[in-house]
This record gives C-alpha cells, sequence and structure tokens, in this order.
C-alpha cells in the first residue's frame, strides 16, 4: 500500500540577527492541528530532537564488498570528470558525503517522516531509522510549556529534514524558543519560531514497512519485560567501550546479569567485561540472565545521556527487542525501541501481535473503548474501563484490535493508551501487519482439526497450556504456551524447527499458534 503525502512548507531555517526560525512541516492531507507555547527548557529540546533526527538518519545494515567496490568505482569515474587534484585532496566529510548521494541516486532513498500527535497532557514525536531496527520518541508534557492560544488535539506526519536538523542544534537559551502547530505561519505547520517564512513542495511515498512497524513496535510495548534502572553514568560506560572496541570474534550479545537484591551487572561479549552498575535497580524476582544484541544502536542515546536524571531498560527476553526510556529536566521524555537485532527489523521480520492478540474478553471487541479514546486522546485501561463500565479484559481486547489498524498506540512510559491514527485512510490489518507464513499454516491446522489441546494448568500470575499438532502422518509436534492473566504470551516452546531455532524472536511458530487460536475459540 503506497501513500503519498506531500508537505506545503518544508522543514527549515531562517537566521535574523538576534533570532532562528525552524518549522516541521505537516502533513496537508492531515487534519489540521493547532497549538502553541514557549519551551521552559530549549537546550533539552534541542538535545532530544537531535537524538530523533539521529535516529531518523540512522542505517546499520551491513554493507555487502561488492556493494563497495561498486561504490569506489562509481566514485573514482566522478572524480576522473572534475580536477585530477581533487582526488588527493577529499576529506572523509566529503568522502560520506558523495557516499550517501551514490546511494541516494541509486536507490531513491528517503528518510521515514515521524508522526507528530497533541494530546492534552503531551506532544510527541515517533520515528523509525532507515534500516528499520530502531525506533524513537520524543515527548514534551504541556505543563512544561507556556502555552499560547487556542489548542487543538490530533495526529499529523511531519517533514523533518536536514535543515530542521541544522536548526534545531542551533538552538540557545538566549532567545525565547516557541513550539507551534497551527497557530503561527500556516494552518497545519509545525514551527519552532521566533520568525521567518518559506515555501516548497514535496511528496513522498510511505512503503507498507513503515506502517506495520509501528504496529509492531506498539504490540512489543505490550509485552511484559523485566525493568533495569540505570544511572546516566552507567550508559555512558556502555557506549564508551563499544565506542573504543570492535568485537571480530562471536559472541557479540550484551549479557544481563539480574541478582535480586543486587544492584545490576551487564557484561560486553566477547571481551567478557563486566561492569557492576553500583546504584541501579532491577525488577527481577529470581535470578536471570539476558542477552541482546545489536549493542551499537545503543550509542543513539549518548546525546541524550547529558540531560536526563536516569534510563530504565525494558529487557523482554534473550534475543527480544528492547526498549530505553528516560525522562529529562523541563518535562521531556525519550525512548528508545530496539530490535532484537540489526537484521531483524520492526518493518520487515518481526512479528509480535499474535502474542498479545488474546485479552482474556468474551465475543467480538466491543467500539466502545476506541470511540472514548478518540474523543479523549489518551487513558489507561482501568480508566477507560471505569468511564464504560466494561472488564479491562475487555478494553484491553477493543484497543489491541484497534492498535492492530494503526489507530492506537500504547505509551509504555506513562502506562495509558493513545489515539494515533497513522495516517489520514483506513488500514486494512493485512497491510499493516502483513503477511504472516505461520499464522497461515496455524488457521490450516486448526481448519482440519489437526491440533488439541492436552493439557492446562495455573502457573503463578498465569496459566500453562500443552498441545499436539500432526503436520502429517509423521511429523507430530507438541507446543507450550505460557499465558499471564491479561492473556499475554509469555513463554513459549515447540518440538518443531522453527521455534527450536527461533523461539519467539519472530512470533510464534504455527504450531504454537493454532493452539493459541484453538484455545482462543474454546474460551
Amino acid at each position: 500500500m503506497q501513500v503519498a503525502l506531500s508537505y506545503g512548507l518544508p522543514s527549515g531555517v531562517e537566521w535574523g540577527s538576534q533570532a532562528a526560525c525552524v518549522r516541521l512541516a505537516g502533513a496537508q492531507e492531515r487534519p489540521k492541528l493547532s497549538y502553541r507555547g514557549a519551551v521552559k527548557e530549549p537546550l533539552v529540546l534541542r538535545e532530544l530532537l537531535g537524538a530523533l533526527y539521529d535516529v531518523v538518519i540512522a542505517d546499520f545494515r551491513w554493507r555487502p564488498s561488492a556493494q563497495r567496490e561498486e561504490f569506489q568505482r562509481w566514485l573514482t569515474a566522478k572524480l576522473d570528470r572534475e580536477a585530477a587534484a581533487e582526488r588527493g585532496r577529499i576529506a572523509a566529510e566529503r568522502r560520506r558525503f558523495f557516499q550517501w548521494l551514490w546511494e541516494h541516486e541509486r536507490e531513491q532513498w528517503f528518510v521515514l517522516d515521524p508522526v507528530c500527535s497533541v494530546h492534552p497532557d503531551q506532544l510527541f514525536f515517533e520515528a523509525f531509522s532507515r534500516d528499520g531496527s530502531a525506533y524513537a520518541r520524543v515527548g514534551v508534557d504541556r505543563d512544561a510549556m507556556d502555552e499560547r492560544g487556542e489548542t487543538r488535539c490530533g495526529t499529523t506526519n511531519v517533514d523533518f529534514s536536514a535543515g530542521l536538523y541544522e536548526a534545531v542544534r542551533r538552538l540557545r537559551s538566549i532567545w525565547t524558543t516557541e513550539l507551534a502547530l497551527g497557530a503561527a505561519a500556516s494552518e497545519g505547520q509545525l514551527e519552532l519560531s521566533t520568525s521567518g517564512q518559506t515555501h516548497r513542495e514535496k511528496t513522498v511515498e510511505l512503503p507498507e514497512g513503515w506502517l506495520r512497524g509501528f504496529v509492531q513496535i506498539g504490540a512489543a510495548f505490550q509485552l511484559p519485560a523485566l525493568a533495569v534502572e540505570l544511572e546516566p553514568i552507567h550508559l555512558h560506560e556502555i557506549t564508551r567501550f563499544l565506542r573504543g572496541h570492535k568485537a571480530k570474534v562471536s559472541p557479540r550479545a550484551l549479557r544481563w546479569e539480574l541478582t535480586p537484591g543486587q544492584p545490576a551487572a551487564v557484561v560486553l561479549e566477547p571481551w567478557e567485561r563486566r561492569l557492576v552498575l553500583a546504584g541501579s535497580s532491577h525488577s527481577a524476582e529470581e535470578p536471570r540472565i539476558v542477552r541482546i544484541w545489536g549493542r551499537r544502536r545503543l550509542c543513539l542515546l549518548e546525546r541524550v545521556i547529558p540531560v536526563v536524571d536516569r534510563f530504565t531498560f525494558h529487557l523482554l527476553g534473550r534475543g527480544l527487542p528492547y526498549f530505553v526510556t528516560a525522562r529529562a529536566a523541563g518535562g521531556l521524555d525519550f525512548t528508545l525501541g530496539l530490535s532484537g537485532w540489526t537484521k531483524s527489523d520492526w518493518t520487515s521480520t518481526a512479528r509480535f501481535n499474535a502474542l498479545i492478540a488474546r485479552r482474556g474478553a468474551k465475543g467480538a471487541p466491543s467500539p466502545k473503548p476506541l470511540a472514548w479514546l478518540e474523543r479523549e486522546h489518551r487513558g489507561s485501561a482501568a480508566e477507560i474501563a471505569s468511564a464504560l463500565s466494561l472488564s479491562e479484559a475487555d478494553v484491553h481486547a477493543s484497543l489491541t484490535e484497534a492498535a492492530a489498524h494503526g489507530l492506537v498506540v500504547y505509551d509504555l512510559l506513562h502506562g495509558v493508551y493513545r489515539h494515533r491514527p497513522l495516517l489520514h485512510v483506513p488500514l486494512p490489518a493485512e497491510v499493516t501487519l502483513g503477511h504472516d507464513p505461520q499464522e497461515v499454516k496455524a488457521k490450516a491446522l486448526v481448519a482440519r482439526d489437526a491440533v488439541a489441546i492436552v493439557g492446562s494448568r495455573r502457573v503463578p500470575r498465569g496459566r500453562a497450556l500443552r498441545g499436539r499438532a500432526t503436520q502429517d502422518a509423521e511429523h507430530v509436534y507438541e507446543p507450550e504456551l505460557v499465558l499471564d492473566d491479561q492473556g499475554r504470551v509469555v513463554d513459549a516452546t515447540c518440538t518443531c524447527w522453527f521455534a527450536k531455532n527461533h523461539g519467539i524472536k519472530q512470533g510464534l511458530c504455527a504450531h504454537q499458534h493454532a493452539l493459541l487460536l484453538l484455545d482462543d475459540a474454546l474460551a
């Protein structure tokens, strides 16, 4: 599904003698928003938006040698067309620019523009990296702003260009910085401003992966996780070591060692460098070891380290995605979500919606929670259930279904659901979730009665299911699931090849999925 968005006014900057103007252009197809307020902590906002831009342009994909050689040939041919002496004087910065230009011309690549939302309590920006493996969210509390004029809540896509970044990184505390949406130069345009104006038209097409990534990360937000709270100096020690060392052999994991009553410890492999993080805390109730990969992406947090009070790592499990949340001075916050490893990104291979599909509700999901959220924009499951006289399970089921269509997102840091439609057009589930071959196989197993529940028992804070799935006469598999009291999949095993090799890093296998569907049908 290709969706075109146009921006009448691009993001940019104009400088005066004592003023700077920065605009974030909103998509013209989206409903018009209205907000204006002076930022109390412009320097903190500068660093958080700078970190957001670092994520937007980040690309951690490995480049094969053949592609590097092709680039070298392209660069050589380009320089041959210029003065011969230029080849010897080219600087590293210009070489990087040429490499970007080559990739841009070769692949017609574009930055995946962020989504901006205005809610009764907060403004927030969300974006993915170019390779789809990193997600970032910047939140600005409205209590932290000196508000002026009318406010109209809603969501829009915004143009986050290099011009905006250049302006943001020059913000200073010597002048008042205003954050305005629809209240300044033109309706629907967001600006950090003191003065200025510019005009240009831009049109981009959003791939299905961008839509799907938001849905999958919203699902991962709702999975149970271990919380590890760190001081900023702890993260600085980790990123400093990773900057100065490059692993040439496996394993390349970040190994968390969590023991109840003791500070967290982290081991950097393969050097076996163990850091005891004095002053940290965690939620592990029994000794746990959790290994995560793609750790160099944590360097995206380096700009945030000086301006936040504490970091919280949310670890979903071995090789699964993990999130880092932080609160900064002046009512600002930052969230970084990283896929299990770089190659397994949010926009193509992640499949976590099946892990939260069951929420213990009876019958079809009620439309009332979504309608309530459209009016109020935010609310916890308990608040929505109380307002509508529904059970929390019904609320979870309804909003989980809405999240699968890109209408709702769960805010991990504040523990609330938020109404955040990704686009101005309805999104079919097959577009946002993508094609899951394991789910297709699971439905076929259920349709021909090839799966059965052979056992069910209570476990602490949930229940365990054991099943048998008959693929054919020679292949019989034994899937097992552990569900918490809210119906989320906490753990899953199976005797098939897919589960043995991937665990739940890429979602459920067909036999686990079939067991879940059968249990849901019998509930």
